[in-house]
């Protein structure tokens, strides 16, 4: 999901899937390429930015 577009950030996005053995392939490339899974290599103002971001994005006026 991109955070830049779908939920209103300036930068950022995630992964997300339901197969625990893919889930566990993408947090070990994680770890090699952005940083641990915790933050992922975000600011915490952009991790906060994300989260205020999904929280109005799933709002019923902004939807309608």
């Amino acid at each position: 999901m991109s955070a830049k577009e779908d939920g209103m950030a300036n930068i950022g996005g995630f992964p997300s899937t339901n197969d625990d053995t893919l889930a566990q392939r993408e947090k070990d490339l994680l770890i090699l390429t952005e940083g641990y899974p915790t933050y992922g290599g975000l600011a915490g103002r952009d991790l906060e930015a994300i989260a205020v971001g999904l929280q109005e994005v799933l709002h019923e006026d902004y939807l309608q």
